[in-house]
């Protein structure tokens, strides 16, 4: 069976279009009889400051659950500090993306924004 990957800011029971769009796409792949994932991760440090401000570090990490057959990675960036940092948080993004690679040996990656894409192309050329 056939493993895709997809990676996107949102996914329900996130509220949004594109969202919804990913979890319809997700399904119709189920259906033609592949194995999909689906990888979260938010816009860059949406709660993380305020979590951060107030003494809340954490390292990076990722929650697995199963949603209409679908297995969905949400993906969180570590908290180091107040100090939001893109590249820190891009870092991030990739080595659990490489992890779940690593686990998963996933034959296509789907990236629905710029940022998913250069995420999911780095981890698709690491040897």
């Amino acid at each position: 069976m056939k493993k895709v990957c997809i990676t996107t800011l949102e996914f329900p029971p996130d509220v949004g279009g594109v969202g919804e769009s990913v979890h319809r796409i997700a399904q119709m792949l189920v259906n033609l009889g592949y194995e999909v994932h689906v990888a979260v991760f938010r816009a860059i440090f949406r709660n993380e400051r305020e979590l951060a401000a107030a003494g809340e570090y954490r390292r990076a990490g990722c929650q697995t659950t199963e949603r209409d057959s679908i297995t969905v990675h949400r993906i969180h960036p570590a908290i180091r500090s107040t100090v939001a940092k893109e590249q820190d948080y891009l870092s991030d993004i990739y080595d659990q993306l490489s992890i779940l690679h690593q686990q998963h040996q996933f034959d296509l990656f789907h990236a629905f924004s710029l940022t998913n894409g250069l995420s999911n192309y780095a981890v698709s050329k690491r040897k």
